[in-house]
């Protein structure tokens, strides 16, 4: 026997070594032992492993491998069928599971059919409502199992607001039976129970699921006669507030009123005054807020906290409501709103007699939704004018425009202010609603001046002016801003003076450029300067002040020679092209466009430095010197190659004589 043992344990041994040949070696060292008896083998140790096809040892094999392989099947088939089975959607949130047990048959369910599995999806902190109808006939005891993540609740009748997970369930007064549970677990009594005959039918239970994590809940409803139904819910995290997608809208009351939803940018930032009326703050701007969690997802009953530091007071308006109307706190601090249910705020924003820049910060929870400035003015203090236009028309004409929304930079006479008027505070804050007027300081030239606010920059005034019909060419006149200062009760705000002249039409010009002369094509201005018949400047005008300009030597110019356009304070003036790549002078020309003698216009300018041609023969040059050097060089080798040999000769002579003495 210790032999025996001793031979099993090295044939072992060898199978783990080799490991070829394997079932062969498995089961030529396979052990039989019979009750009772010595131990044997199946095969001899020593003998020949069997290699035939049905030998007895494959045999015994395979009738173990095919016990222990049914079993696994058998489970692969259960799988697949579970698998199989399916699941029906249903909306999610609120939804309820909706089982009654049929009255007729008993054994199917007539909302859906016994053995469905409903689903849904839910938001973790909020309530699925379920109901389960009794049958009139069949069940007398339906049990409720709740698995997975969650809670099931019953009192008080679960709404999301006065739902709790830690709800216990109790008898229904309501109902013509009872029930019996936990927050997991139901048993419900669908009618008076203790062997009665009569059940009530329309009995109904209504509870609710309810989860304060994600995970899968898995709710069975099952009747003790009917069947079987199942509701799965998915409880996902609950969408959060995002910066991304939140809006926060601002414009001042003059241009929407408080409490109308701003749908889009209307003011980045907005100036008001700091004034308060008889003492109580001054409704100035406000913001409509509505918060997302996607492009196109508003979030409800999610808080708003709006704080504003610097100046002026804040106040919350829930739903859009203005803050004032819901009594909601006015604060120089912050002001907070819990959630509401349409997940729009309308903010309100107010002075408080304090001048200075104020900064409005909008957060829900601990995520940042915008930040907004409000510039509180105080009254004004100065007014510093700039001129853009500066000639009128002598025969008496408007120069310029007092619009509030022209655009300040155009570049047309037509659509430019005659001069612009910054108003500001002691703070140097933009001051706008001054009491304003103009005066001229000799009204037989320039006979009035009107100015009208910007509505896009309060504080700034666009401003025209207006000649005197009997006006001389050549005359002028300054022009004043005034602000009524309210503690002095005067004009005594004055800006600095602007100069205005007039002029007739143009009789006369002149070709002129920016420089005499230019380097390798270095840009060009080129200047036409016109007068009127008086020789004075001629008025502000938008024309083709020359026509047919040319030049004698190509200029670099990819939009061409064009004429100026605008003439403004006796000069108009054109750019985009460059000097020639010539070195040399050069001459443009141009028909006089608008004087009666329509003369032709000539400039003369150089261009110096390096040119195309200069450096070509400057390359010529360079290549020729090469070539001579190149020359040299090999003059230079010949020669030394002949230096060379006539060594070589002298050498082989040296040596002969060597030869001979020897």
């Amino acid at each position: 026997m210790k032999l025996l043992a001793q031979i099993t344990k090295q044939v072992s041994v060898a199978v783990r070594i080799l490991q070829r040949n394997r079932d062969e070696s498995a089961r030529a060292s396979h052990l039989v032992v019979k009750k009772g008896s010595l131990m044997t083998y199946e095969r001899a140790v020593f003998g020949q492993a069997e290699r035939e096809k049905f030998s007895f040892s494959t045999f015994l094999e395979r009738k173990t491998m095919s016990t222990k392989t049914s079993f696994k099947r058998i489970a692969a088939v259960a799988a697949v069928a579970l698998a199989l089975g399916g699941f029906s959607a249903v909306s999610a949130n609120a939804t309820a599971v909706g089982q009654k047990i049929s009255t007729t048959s008993g054994t199917s369910i007539s909302t859906v059919a016994a053995g469905t599995n409903l689903t849904s999806s839910d938001v973790v902190g909020t309530y699925s409502t379920e109901t389960v109808t009794a049958a009139s006939a069949a069940d007398h005891v339906y049990t409720v199992v709740s698995t997975g993540v969650g809670t099931l609740s019953i009192a008080p009748a679960p709404t999301s607001a006065t739902a709790s997970a830690t709800d216990a369930f109790t008898a229904d007064s309501n109902l013509q039976n009872y029930i019996v549970g936990s927050a997991t677990s139901v048993t419900w009594y669908a009618g008076t129970y203790a062997g009665a005959s009569t059940w009530n039918g329309s009995a109904v239970l209504t509870f609710a699921a309810n989860s304060t994590v994600a995970g899968t809940q898995t709710i069975t409803v099952t009747g003790d006669v009917g069947g079987t139904v199942t509701h799965t819910i998915t409880w996902g995290a609950a969408p959060v507030v995002t910066t991304q997608y939140s809006t926060a809208y601002m414009a001042p009351t003059t241009a929407v009123a408080d409490g109308t939803e701003i749908t889009s940018l209307t003011a980045a930032s907005v100036v008001a005054s700091s004034a308060t009326t008889n003492g109580a703050a001054t409704l100035v701007a406000h913001v409509s807020v509505t918060l997302k969690s996607a492009a196109s997802t508003i979030i409800a009953g999610k808080p708003l906290t709006a704080v504003i530091t610097g100046a002026g007071s804040v106040g919350i308006g829930d739903n859009l409501t203005p803050a004032a109307s819901v009594g909601s706190n006015v604060s120089t601090t912050s002001t907070q709103v819990a959630a509401n249910s349409s997940g729009k705020w309308n903010v309100s924003i107010y002075s408080s007699g304090v001048a200075g820049t104020a900064t409005l910060t909008l957060t829900s929870g601990t995520v940042a939704i915008a930040t907004k400035t409000i510039t509180f003015y105080a009254a004004a203090t100065k007014a510093v004018a700039t001129q853009t236009l500066y000639v009128a028309n002598k025969a008496g004409a408007l120069l310029g425009l007092a619009s509030s929304s022209a655009d300040a930079g155009a570049t047309s006479v037509a659509t430019k202010y005659a001069y612009t008027v910054a108003v500001t505070d002691a703070n140097g804050l933009p001051s706008a609603g001054a009491t304003i007027k103009t005066a001229s300081s000799n009204t037989a030239v320039i006979q009035s001046s009107v100015c009208t606010q910007s509505a896009s920059t309060p504080g700034t005034y666009n401003c025209d002016v207006t000649s005197a019909a009997g006006a001389l060419s050549g005359q002028t006149a300054y022009v004043t801003f005034k602000i009524y200062n309210a503690t002095t009760l005067a004009y005594d705000i004055v800006s600095n003076a602007l100069t205005f002249a007039v002029g007739g039409s143009v009789q006369a010009e002149a070709l002129s450029t920016d420089a005499s002369s230019y380097s390798y094509l270095a840009p060009i201005n080129l200047t036409v300067t016109a007068k009127d018949s008086s020789g004075n400047m001629a008025y502000d005008q938008d024309s083709t002040l020359v026509a047919n300009l040319v030049s004698s030597v190509a200029l670099s110019n990819p939009a061409g020679l064009a004429s100026p356009t605008h003439l403004i304070n006796g000069v108009g003036s054109v750019t985009g092209f460059y000097a020639p790549a010539i070195v040399g002078d050069f001459t443009i020309t141009a028909l006089d466009n608008l004087s009666l003698a329509s003369e032709a216009l000539s400039v003369t300018a150089s261009a110096i430095g390096t040119s195309a041609d200069a450096s070509a023969n400057a390359a010529a040059d360079a290549a020729a010197e090469a070539t001579d050097a190149a020359n040299a060089a090999t003059d230079a080798a010949n020669a030394a190659a002949d230096s060379a040999d006539q060594a070589t000769a002298a050498a082989q002579d040296a040596g002969s004589k060597a030869d001979a003495a020897l």
